[in-house]
């Protein structure tokens, strides 16, 4: 699992910091951190409530998979098919992957409290 878990804090690498260094000049390369804290963001918070709420590997999983194959999707639409003047497509990813965070943690919190009534029984 936790070498899993370093390729998905890799990949806002692969998709932004990395084309992001090739592609621009020498004097925005401060901008390389901002970056990756805007893309990894949902991954740093998902750590964060997994590890505090104590939910087991496959919700880790499922919401550090799902946010990565959002990042992907984005990054493709707006780099090939959506006009982005203004560079707001951090903010989609960012709220789609809160929302599909809590949708998680709901199922979870659901799944944990009708596992304890059937032990209960």
């Amino acid at each position: 699992m936790k070498i899993r878990v370093v390729f998905y804090f890799l990949v806002p690498i692969l998709i932004y910091v990395i084309p992001f260094v090739v592609l621009s000049d020498e004097e925005e390369t401060f901008l390389l951190l901002e970056n990756y804290v805007y893309y990894a963001f949902p991954l740093f918070l998902w750590s964060g409530v997994t590890r505090f709420f104590g939910m087991g590997d496959l919700f880790k999983e499922i919401g550090y998979l799902l946010f990565s194959v959002y990042l992907v999707v984005f990054s493709v639409a707006f780099y090939c098919c959506v006009q982005n003047p203004i560079g707001m497509n951090w903010i989609y990813y960012q709220l789609l992957s809160v929302a599909t965070g809590l949708i998680l943690w709901c199922y979870w919190h659901s799944f944990k409290s009708n596992r304890n009534r059937s032990d209960e029984a």
